[in-house]
């Protein structure tokens, strides 16, 4: 459901860059190199705010549940001190 959301906030973002780069394309090259730079700038941070956040919560996942792994490991196994001399 969240992605859903993102995918048209992403979709909405690059449609206006595109709609801003073609109206600066009627005053001329440079304006709209200008534009189109800008707005691909800011979509690519974009992308990669999302695909960190994304790593983030994956790594916090899995050290979560790989830490329960552990405890329950460690209170199994038998702590009996060896009576070898």
């Amino acid at each position: 459901m969240v992605w859903r959301h993102l995918f048209i906030a992403g979709m909405s973002i690059a449609v206006r860059g595109n709609v801003r780069t073609a109206a600066a394309a009627l005053i001329g090259l440079d304006p709209a190199l200008r534009v189109a730079f800008n707005t691909g700038s800011v979509m690519g941070f974009m992308v990669v705010g999302f695909g960190l956040s994304g790593l983030s919560i994956m790594f916090l996942f899995l050290q979560a549940v790989s830490d329960e792994g552990k405890a329950s490991s460690v209170r199994s196994t038998n702590c009996q001190p060896s009576t070898k001399p």
